[in-house]
């Protein structure tokens, strides 16, 4: 992201515009991550973004990263359904029983527990062997941005002078 960031105020004039310009397009980034829009339900004419996205390659890894080794417990507050006491409703058990379903997105019928895996897919569509697929598209990022860098910079008139040149 600083690379992105070293980009636009590379290639822009001035302080403000890149500041405005780095406030928008980071709103779409952080938008367009995966995790508060899922891909699957983003709008057709916009989705494309998510592929563009630096952002969204490293929150999947990320996220990935921490899930692909837990398993989340299904307490009695997320099961469906549940044992109301103030209602009335005690027949079902303390646990998951064969005839209720735990609330967390990936878990089955009967299951007590989901793995962080069938949580990440089911809710994101988020793959644990996609962590160095997106390491290494985020070196291609980085290395793309340092090209743009470069390209700016040997583009931009020199406007620098010195008291040497005789102008104060």
């Amino acid at each position: 992201m600083s690379g992105f960031f070293r980009t636009l105020g590379v290639a822009t004039k001035d302080y403000n515009v890149a500041a405005r310009l780095a406030s928008v397009l980071i709103s779409l980034m952080v938008t367009y991550t995966g995790y508060m829009i899922p891909v699957f339900a983003m709008k057709r004419w916009l989705f494309w973004i998510y592929y563009l996205n630096p952002l969204s390659y490293g929150y999947e890894a990320i996220f990935a990263n921490e899930f692909m080794r837990i398993n989340l417990t299904c307490d009695e507050a997320y099961t469906i359904p549940r044992n109301i006491p103030e209602a009335g409703i005690t027949g079902f058990g303390s646990g998951v029983g064969p005839n209720q379903l735990c609330s967390i997105t990936g878990s089955g019928v009967g299951q007590n527990s989901v793995s962080g895996s069938a949580y990440m897919y089911a809710g994101y569509q988020y793959k644990s062997n996609h962590i160095w697929r997106n390491f290494g598209i985020l070196i291609g990022f980085w290395a793309f941005f340092m090209f743009l860098q470069m390209l700016f910079v040997s583009y931009q008139p020199c406007s620098l002078r010195t008291s040497a040149d005789g102008i104060d």
